[in-house]
C-alpha cells in the first residue's frame, strides 16, 4: 500500500465527513479527544488503547464510532481486529452507541475512493463473514463483500455514513 495514497484517501475522507455535517456541535474526534471527557482511569484507558494501537477510530456525535480501513488500489483486502470487533459490540449493545466499519478502495480520479459501510455485527454487504486469523478479520473485496453496496466516492461514503449514523443512532436511544 502506498503510504502517499492512503494518506491521501484518509484526509479525503475525513474532509468529506466534516463538510458534510451541518451541525457545527458534532465534531470529529480521535480516541485520545474522546478519552479526555472521562475521569474514570479505566474508560480513558480503553479509548486511549486504541489510539494506542494506532487503530483508526473516530467517534462523531450522533453517529457513533468509526473504524475505517484504507486499500490504496483494487481490490480492497483490510484486516479488521477482533477486538475491536468484540469491543464495538459491547459499546452498541451496552452503552447503545452505533458503531461502524468504513472500508475504502482508493480510485486514481478525482473521487479519490470508493467504499463499504458496515455496522459491528458485519451485516450487509458482508456476503462472507471470514473466519477470523492472527487477531483479524480479513475482508477480502472480491469474495467477502457484495459490489452491489458499494458507494462511489468518498464524498458519498461520508454522506451514506451520516445518514445511517444518524439513524441508528436515533433508533439505538429509544
Amino acid at each position: 500500500m502506498n503510504t502517499l495514497d492512503s494518506e491521501r484517501i484518509k484526509d479525503s475522507f475525513l474532509l468529506a465527513i466534516n463538510t458534510t455535517l451541518t451541525d457545527i456541535s458534532l465534531p470529529i474526534l480521535n480516541m485520545k479527544e474522546f478519552s479526555s471527557f472521562f475521569e474514570d482511569p479505566k474508560i480513558r484507558n480503553f479509548f486511549l488503547s486504541w489510539d494506542a494501537f494506532k487503530r483508526q477510530i473516530i467517534f462523531i456525535k450522533s453517529v457513533g464510532f468509526v473504524n475505517y480501513h484504507i486499500h490504496s488500489k483494487e481490490p480492497g483486502f483490510w484486516g479488521i481486529p477482533v477486538r475491536i470487533q468484540r469491543d464495538f459490540g459491547i459499546i452498541a449493545k451496552g452503552l447503545k452507541i452505533p458503531c461502524w466499519y468504513v472500508l475504502l478502495v482508493g480510485r486514481n480520479d478525482k473521487w479519490i475512493a470508493n467504499g463499504y459501510i458496515i455496522d459491528y455485527e458485519f451485516g450487509i454487504p458482508l456476503i462472507k463473514i471470514p473466519d477470523p486469523k492472527n487477531d483479524q478479520y480479513k475482508i477480502n473485496e472480491k469474495s467477502n463483500l457484495d459490489k452491489n453496496y458499494l458507494i462511489h466516492s468518498v464524498q458519498r461514503v461520508a454522506e451514506k455514513l451520516i445518514e445511517r449514523g444518524q439513524k441508528s443512532f436515533s433508533n439505538m436511544q429509544k
